[in-house]
């Protein structure tokens, strides 16, 4: 059985462009089938929502299909570094930035850092992440980075070894206004862990292994373009320095441990807090770690429901906030309703009523709507799988 696909970036962009909201629904109803209820609910309820690529889709259709997700819509205002130049003088520390938004620009800076730290060389720099570069070098390859300057890491003449920009990458994660997975989907990280507890068989283990990855599949794409991108490069290198953990001395575990509290810890978590869960924690960051090759591929079951949304919303000139969501494993599909016999009227009448509310045009009344009927209809499926 294939349970993911390699990622296919137009496929995302098309899925996006033709209506955002449908996408981020489809991935949530996806995640229903893995997660447990309340967990999902954490993702619907969440404030510190994505833009999910929005930057993609024109004006008027943000203003056209918003509703459905707007909780997902609201990603915090982008920050603006200012210019500067390198330094001669003694390097000063760097201004307090404890509340730094990810954008592009920033971004970018922090990909050079693991552009950097991912050449072989450095890769099996012994005690990477763990030990500390020199601290005046330190403070000037972060206050470069703030300033958003010209790091020149490749350079003949560059005093930055791979310990200092380790230290530095760490460090700016650390002052992220909030961790890269995003607080509000933190709860929904700790089910997706559970889900890998205590197996009763190596049958058992393998088909808990493989749900974790179809959940972080579908989570990740639930977070903002940025925090995405910058999530892909920085597992795939942690993936990397743990393959050679037999020269640099840090498997996955030791990586997660470093990287636990900056990936998923929510920012007023508190110290006592952070001990009792830090072994669970670093736990869901090492298998982050384990298995990054494959957390950026589609699962199969939604690159099929992205594949029929694009080809229906191709061949009718329906608009797209008038359809109900369409899934190979929901009961929402109208057509699904009308062809169902008589012995299934509860699905029916749930999957009706579900596709119903969603049309309706948005209003304070659908949002409450929304969240009603979604509820009834989760308990519902899950009393039936069971």
């Amino acid at each position: 059985m294939v349970y993911w696909v390699d990622c296919d970036d137009s496929l995302l962009e098309k899925s996006l462009r033709a209506n955002s909201e449908y996408f981020a629904v489809l991935c949530r109803m996806h995640l229903l089938f893995l997660l447990d209820l309340h967990s999902l609910e954490a993702l619907l309820s969440t404030e510190t929502s994505s833009d999910l690529g929005l930057r993609c889709v024109p004006t008027s259709n943000r203003q056209k299909h918003r509703g459905l997700l707007c909780r997902f819509n609201r990603f915090l205002q982008k920050s603006v570094f200012s210019g500067g130049f390198r330094s001669t003088t003694t390097p000063q520390p760097p201004p307090p930035m404890t509340t730094i938004t990810l954008t592009e620009e920033f971004g970018d800076s922090l990909n050079e850092l693991i552009d950097f730290l991912g050449q072989k060389t450095n890769l099996q720099s012994e005690g990477l992440f763990r030990k500390s570069g020199q601290k005046s070098r330190e403070l000037e390859l972060k206050r470069l980075v703030c300033e958003g300057a010209e790091l020149r890491l490749d350079s003949v003449d560059c005093r930055f070894n791979a310990h200092d920009c380790a230290s530095v990458l760490k460090s700016l994660l650390a002052d992220l206004k909030e961790p890269l997975l995003t607080e509000g989907h933190y709860e929904a990280h700790c089910q997706i862990a559970a889900l890998g507890r205590e197996p009763a068989s190596k049958q058992e283990y393998e088909e808990n292994r493989l749900r974790r990855i179809q959940a972080l599949q579908l989570a990740f794409l639930l977070l903002p373009m940025q925090n995405r991108k910058l999530l892909l490069k920085l597992l795939n290198l942690l993936h990397r320095v743990s393959l050679s953990s037999a020269l640099n001395r840090m498997n996955a575990t030791n990586l997660a441990t470093m990287f636990a509290p900056h990936l998923l810890c929510p920012r007023k978590m508190s110290a006592e807090e952070l001990r009792l869960k830090s072994q669970s924690l670093t736990g869901a960051v090492a298998f982050m770690i384990e298995n990054a090759p494959d957390l950026f591929r589609l699962p199969s079951s939604l690159s099929a429901d992205l594949k029929e949304f694009l080809k229906h919303s191709a061949a009718t000139d329906e608009k797209a906030e008038d359809e109900a969501v369409r899934t190979t494993f929901t009961f929402c599909d109208r057509k699904r309703s009308n062809d169902a016999d008589g012995s299934d009227t509860t699905a029916v009448a749930l999957a009706e009523l579900f596709a119903h509310v969603h049309a309706m045009p948005d209003s304070a009344k659908k949002r409450q709507l929304v969240k009603r009927v979604d509820f009834e209809l989760f308990t519902f499926v899950f009393l039936f799988l069971k």
